[in-house]
């Protein structure tokens, strides 16, 4: 019982219905298809594909991966002919996993010796001199100079037996006086723009706070005031405005209106949110002109919701036929049918386009330096984080991460 309702879960999963008519015309022209590919090209589970083919009795073969063999011949030759050929490289001349080439190497006993990465070589007489020279070097310098992992360094230390004791980085600490100094020059200063200033967590600088007797008021972040008596003329002025309308138009959150309507007992009536009204006769214009619209474009030159378009032609028997961009392509390569997803192109941040506009306009938010890039206001930060370039927060004068090098002194 359990296994058929997951079968007829898994089966509602894709909303969109599989025309019989289209998947036998596609499994007659492409015998050789699998479940996966039409699964990928009809956008629904293969559990579906082979649910329709059984209900309308579509005639369908379901194919099995077939056991590619490797010949040693041709194996021994190639590895003899190219020594320093990786198992990706003897992969993909046969056309298998470098697990299949593995298996192959050890059941015929091939003589391999496995290639290790370029760049991850660690000469140890070299790292011996090295620790020498630099006894206070951290692991994480020695791993950038050989341009290779932490881990390595230390394996090849234990190994060859080079004295080396790993380095801790010393945690900073907040000095009382100064922390004292600063609170009393800054009264509105914040916890975490402490934090920020002596580079720590903010449950520190509560504990220095307790353990060295400083007194200090935690700052809350007030509720902007909205003037009442211009609230009650808004509302006498514009009855029908909704909530919405009235915190835009005094500049704050919809809660601060509300709240100022409960605390001055001002009358107000609810409005729900209206609904706009969409031209029939010019929608079934649209529908029946543009065929290669999209719901979403409807939506944005009528001015409302995808919903709302999807109701409207309901309602008045609009015929249109959903489009939908279809996630993956046909592509033909040695003459057979594969098929592969449309990948996103990543954007890539010019670090010193970044560091310019920063120097430019310090006083810049990161939606703001995000916009030129056409990325993300998160992106800008993890690229201002690894790269470590100086960057001022909206609280004012304190780094959003003291940078190496950079002096730790006090906001004037």
């Amino acid at each position: 019982m359990q296994r058929e309702s997951n079968k007829t879960v898994n089966s509602r999963k894709s909303n969109q219905k599989v025309d019989k008519a289209e998947l036998e015309k596609f499994i007659a022209e492409n015998p050789d298809a699998t479940q996966k590919s039409l699964a990928n090209i009809f956008d629904c589970s293969e559990g579906y594909i082979s649910i329709v083919t059984k209900r309308h009795g579509i005639p369908y073969q379901s194919k099995q991966k077939k056991d590619r063999k490797i010949d040693r011949n041709e194996l021994r030759r190639l590895v003899s002919e190219n020594p320093d050929a990786k198992l990706d490289d003897l992969a993909k001349a046969f056309d298998c996993t470098r697990g299949a080439i593995s298996i192959a190497l050890r059941k015929h006993e091939i003589p391999y010796r496995s290639k290790e990465k370029d760049g991850h070589k660690i000469d140890p007489d070299k790292l011996r001199r090295l620790v020498e020279e630099k006894p206070h070097a951290t692991l994480k310098v020695l791993a950038k100079h050989f341009n290779c992992i932490e881990g390595s360094v230390a394996a090849m230390a234990k190994r060859h037996q080079i004295p080396y004791q790993p380095k801790v980085q010393n945690k900073q600490k907040v000095v009382p006086k100064k922390l004292r100094r600063l609170i009393n020059d800054n009264p509105n200063i914040t916890i975490r723009e402490l934090a920020v200033f002596f580079g720590c967590n903010r449950s520190t600088i509560y504990r220095s706070l307790k353990r060295h007797n400083i007194s200090y008021q935690n700052k809350r972040q007030r509720p902007p005031n909205v003037d009442p008596k211009k609230l009650e003329n808004l509302i006498k002025k514009h009855p029908i405005a909704t909530m919405k309308e009235l915190a835009k138009f005094i500049g704050c959150h919809e809660s601060a209106v509300g709240r100022t309507l409960k605390r001055h007992n001002i009358y107000y009536q609810h409005k729900p949110s209206r609904n706009k009204k969409i031209n029939i006769e010019l929608l079934r214009k649209f529908a029946e002109e543009n065929s290669e619209i999209d719901i979403k474009e409807l939506a944005t030159h009528f001015g409302c919701t995808e919903p709302s378009i999807f109701s409207a032609l309901k309602r008045h028997g609009i015929v249109y036929k959903l489009k939908q961009r279809p996630k993956y392509e046909l592509r033909s390569h040695a003459n057979q049918n594969t098929f592969r997803s449309q990948e996103r192109h990543s954007r890539k941040i010019d670090v010193g386009e970044l560091r310019k506009r920063i120097n430019e306009n310090p006083q810049a938010k990161l939606a703001e330096l995000a916009e030129p890039f056409g990325c993300s206001h998160q992106a800008i930060s993890k690229v201002i984080k690894t790269h470590k370039i100086p960057y001022k927060t909206k609280y004012g004068i304190y780094p959003r991460k003291r940078c190496r090098g950079e002096s730790r002194a006090l906001p004037s």
